[in-house]
């Protein structure tokens, strides 16, 4: 209650109920005044005595003047007719959530209520209402009344909104401004200790606000959004026991009531040696000699892989392929059929290092195919019974060393060809003559028609099924005779 003049005022004084009133000033007044009386806004007496006695209940408002000055009347007393009463004095709420401050207030009961507001600072020598305040649009909402509920709510709360807030209230008497109500906006903030650690370790989690928020019943625990099973607490501390790698993630807590309104998201990054260590084949498939393959090493680890090593299986022991290579990849650019052969990888982290199964590759000839051919020039020859002819060739292979060359005509009873040099029909009339690189030239002397046949060359390679034929072969016709015909022209 706010006074309306300065000199004249109501003291009170006497026992629990009845009372005496009474009207002083500051100076004594040199004229004897008459005193006017009023009881909830109504005249009731009228005296040169300055003292007035009654029944004080707790809703009765007293006041008095002097008569001729009855518009500067003394300031009302009363035991609780001028009150704001609310229901918490501190609250402690969630960023983001609403709040209501649940409030009443009481006035003399002849007194009409002109405005009703909440306000956080003065202005000058005024409040400033809330409502009109830039920021609070859309923002708070006034649910009481004009006679005596003065509920404010304020939804989406902002940390910004943290302040002691104030009802006052203007009626057609007097106004009056109720004590402040404290009210605090706090995150829901989790922290980690430690944010990063190595499998076996115990991480700590807790729930902490800036302020006690009331009630609090339990605690809920997420990960990377979704709920830890079973994870509910009533204490703000969750612990994570000997983590592994499948802990790694995005953590979060929110309290019961409020799990629309999680804290922020923490990372936990747990560091692991290499698991589910492997290795592909590229391409898949049979694996032809001469092709292209690339051997994949796959782990995961954190931190990452920072060396992988490559072994093959060599007489029983594995010997490392690497080299200079530390990549995941080991690439044979024309692979050969020694390559065949089991292989495995490891990797390393600064952690430990993990190996991979064993994988055989086994690397295949395919004849006729892939590098392999045999050329004849000519491919059919026709001579004489006597003379000397020269069947040529040129060849290619995939790969490796040639051991074997030679030429025959039939195969013999294994089904295998029969080289022409070990024919006693042939002894002392044949000559081989070239490399074992790429050509060969047969030399056939003293030719004879039982000579005549299909020639064919083979070679063989170093590597297992290392071996061809070019077929079909070179055709010999040795003819035995040169007939003569002439026909005798007539003179005429």
């Amino acid at each position: 209650m706010e006074p309306q003049t300065e000199g004249l005022q109501v003291k009170v004084t006497g026992g629990h109920q009845d009372k005496t009133l009474t009207c002083i000033t500051t100076c004594t007044l040199t004229d004897k005044p008459t005193y006017i009386w009023s009881k909830n806004g109504h005249k009731v007496k009228e005296d040169p005595s300055s003292l007035y006695s009654d029944s004080f209940s707790d809703a009765d408002n007293y006041s008095c003047a002097v008569k001729g000055h009855e518009n500067l009347p003394a300031p009302a007393v009363c035991k609780k007719c001028w009150r704001v009463t609310y229901t918490h004095q501190s609250i402690c709420t969630l960023k983001g959530s609403t709040v209501d401050i649940s409030c009443s207030y009481t006035y003399p009961s002849y007194h009409d209520i002109k405005q009703a507001f909440w306000f956080t600072k003065w202005s000058g020598m005024d409040t400033e209402d809330l409502s009109s305040v830039p920021g609070y649009e859309g923002h708070i909402e006034y649910l009481g009344d004009k006679k005596s509920d003065c509920t404010l709510r304020i939804t989406d709360l902002r940390l910004s909104d943290s302040a002691g807030y104030r009802f006052r209230f203007i009626t057609s008497g007097d106004r009056f401004s109720g004590s402040p109500v404290s009210l605090t906006v706090t995150d829901v903030v989790l922290e980690m200790d430690p944010t990063s650690v190595s499998e076996g370790e115990n991480v700590t989690l807790t729930c902490r606000t800036n302020c006690t928020l009331d009630p609090i019943t339990a605690y809920s625990w997420y990960k990377n959004g979704q709920p830890i099973p079973n994870s509910n607490t009533y204490s703000p501390v969750y612990i994570l026991f000997t983590v592994s790698s499948e802990d790694t993630g995005r953590y979060s807590c929110a309290v019961e009531g409020h799990e629309d309104l999680p804290s922020a998201e923490v990372t936990l990054t747990v560091r692991y040696g290499p698991k589910n260590t492997s290795v592909s084949v590229s391409p898949s498939g049979e694996i032809v000699e001469g092709s292209s393959v690339t051997l994949t090493c796959s782990s995961d680890s954190n931190p990452p892989v920072d060396k992988y090593t490559w072994y093959k299986n060599n007489a029983g022991h594995y010997q490392s392929i690497s080299n200079q290579n530390t990549g995941p990849q080991h690439v044979f650019n024309h692979i050969k059929s020694s390559d065949t052969g089991e292989y495995y990888c490891e990797a390393r982290n600064e952690i430990q290092t993990g190996r991979s199964e064993s994988i055989n590759m086994d690397v295949k000839l395919v004849l006729g195919q892939d590098g392999w051919s045999v050329t004849y020039t000519p491919q059919s020859i026709c001579t004489l019974k006597g003379s000397t002819v020269d069947l040529s060739c040129s060849y290619t292979y995939p790969s490796g060393t040639v051991t074997t060359t030679f030429w025959f005509t039939e195969l013999g009873t294994g089904k295998e060809p029969e080289d022409l040099g070990q024919d006693p029909e042939y002894a002392g009339r044949l000559e081989y003559h070239g490399d074992k690189k790429n050509g060969q030239r047969l030399k056939i002397t003293d030719l004879r028609e039982s000579d005549s046949a299909e020639y064919k060359f083979r070679l063989l390679t170093d590597h297992e099924g290392g071996k061809y034929i070019g077929s079909p072969g070179v055709t010999l016709s040795v003819t035995g005779t040169v007939t003569f015909k002439a026909k005798l022209l007539n003179s005429i």
